[in-house]
């Protein structure tokens, strides 16, 4: 019986299991897809947070936050009293304020202002050295609450809590790429910039209805803007938007004309006193 079996291995042709293709594509096509599906899914917790944070009882919030009180002398509770007042007065206008608690760092040089989850509200010796007026602080201390009141700090940490999770989920498997991380962050700030143009805008309002003009309001970010040298390409990793887009904003403003309220001398001396520390 004859068989009709070769009698040794026969020879492949060339083009079996062989591409024409570079490999370097096929990377950059799974690369470049991580990257589409990690920005799509960052947007989706993005959105999500939104959507989820104001729906949370914000007496939920104390709950999940770490509250650290700075230790402060009698001269320095004043000064905490003060701000805390002036938060009080500002918010006053809102239908429903919601109560905030405001810290003073007095030994902090570095001007700045923050706000975090439970309505806790920061604010350094170093902003309040820099300023003239009450009017300028209080457009300070109006934007962080205004934070507060729309919910930003609980919104950013649903994001940064799920997206945490979802870069430790994908980094058991495989090594995110550092593009893939830039993008991530990228979406991040996005939605924190426009963030914190909507809390200038309520800020804004705040002044408005407890001074009657918005005079001042602008002091803080002018005088920041003389220390800013940022190229345009690096205003897109700034989490806030950048100072004279701030500026334009407060200058348009109708009624910038007004009586200054002065900070109390107890108020500015002991932000003064940074100064020999510089």
């Amino acid at each position: 019986m004859s068989s009709n079996l070769p009698r040794e291995n026969p020879i492949l042709p060339d083009e079996i299991n062989n591409s024409y293709e570079h490999p370097l594509k096929d990377f950059l096509i799974l690369a470049g897809s991580l990257c589409a599906l990690l920005i799509a899914t960052i947007y989706l917790i993005a959105w999500t947070a939104f959507w989820l944070a104001p729906r949370i009882p914000f007496e939920w919030e104390p709950s999940i936050a770490g509250i650290a009180a700075p230790k402060l002398n009698e001269q320095q509770k004043q000064q905490q009293a003060y701000l805390q007042d002036l938060a009080n007065q500002l918010s006053a206008s809102q239908p429903h304020p919601l109560p905030v608690t405001v810290h003073w760092l007095p030994d902090e040089d570095t001007p700045n202002a923050f706000a975090m989850v439970a309505g806790q509200l920061y604010v350094t010796g170093g902003l309040v050295k820099t300023i003239s007026s009450e009017n300028a602080l209080a457009m300070v201390i109006a934007h962080e609450y205004a934070h507060v009141e729309k919910r930003h700090p609980m919104i950013l940490f649903l994001e940064q809590v799920s997206t945490g999770l979802l870069m430790s989920a994908v980094g058991i498997h495989d090594q995110i790429s550092p593009l893939s991380q830039s993008a991530g962050l990228l979406t991040l700030m996005s939605f924190s910039r426009d963030m914190e143009r909507a809390a200038d805008n309520q800020a804004i309002e705040l002044v408005r209805a407890y001074y009657g003009h918005t005079a001042g309001a602008d002091e803080f970010f002018a005088k920041m803007q003389s220390k800013e040298d940022m190229p345009l390409w690096a205003s897109a990793l700034q989490t806030h938007p950048a100072t004279s887009e701030r500026l334009k904003r407060l200058q348009a403003e109708d009624d910038t004309e007004g009586k200054l309220t002065p900070l109390p001398s107890w108020m500015k001396r002991g932000a003064d006193s940074l100064e020999t520390e510089d």
